[in-house]
């Protein structure tokens, strides 16, 4: 392959990879929610979830949370492999790591790459889902007055819900959660003031 090709190759796949990312991130920031960007078709999930880190379960304990977590590895995966592999690739092929490669060693090493960025995704998010079926079966009551943080923005005046990542009964758990007030953006720390009937908690900042 042409050195101008592999590296419009390797430039396309780093740019595909982080461009995935980034706009996942931006999207938790903003609290907005894009339906199958986790690539897939059926899937109506927040994009702030997991992630990427990748989709946790909600808490409920039930089979749906733990196919959803998993229905993201598509392009999640995809992307975490071209991001390893393209830019990895890439500094091989322009010797930015102190040695000369071929073109096929370059293609080899940024492949292993991503490969290792996938397995470690994967990975994370079975430790994620592990942890959250260690209590599956718990009373969302037993957040109310607890202090969390919030995961991904809440909305203000419970015009849309957000998420809150709480410790209940030993176990890290990520909710939905409402505002019945101001707006709370992410990483922001919350009290849980009540849960609703369907499970979502009704939260309030808690003053610096």
């Amino acid at each position: 392959m042409p050195s101008d090709g592999l590296t419009s190759l390797l430039l396309l796949l780093g740019i595909f990879g982080t461009a995935v990312f980034v706009i996942r991130v931006i999207l938790m920031f903003t609290g907005a929610a894009v339906e199958g960007l986790d690539g897939d078709i059926a899937i109506d999930a927040d994009v702030g979830d997991l992630g990427d880190v990748g989709d946790v379960p909600d808490g409920t304990g039930d089979a749906h949370g733990s196919t959803r977590a998993f229905n993201v590895l598509n392009l999640q995966t995809i992307s975490a492999f071209a991001m390893g592999a393209g830019w990895f690739g890439l500094a091989v092929w322009h010797r930015a790591l102190g040695f000369e490669a071929s073109a096929g060693v370059a293609l080899l090493l940024g492949s292993a790459f991503g490969v290792f960025l996938a397995w470690l995704q994967i990975w994370v998010l079975k430790k994620l889902l592990v942890l959250q079926s260690s209590g599956a079966r718990f009373d969302p009551t037993d957040a109310v007055d607890l202090v969390g943080q919030v995961y991904l923005r809440i909305p203000e005046h419970d015009e849309g819900a957000g998420k809150v990542r709480v410790a209940v009964t030993g176990s890290m758990r990520i909710l939905p959660a409402v505002s019945e007030g101001e707006g709370i953006d992410s990483f922001k720390s919350v009290r849980v003031k009540s849960v609703r009937s369907d499970g979502t908690l009704v939260v309030h900042p808690v003053e610096s």
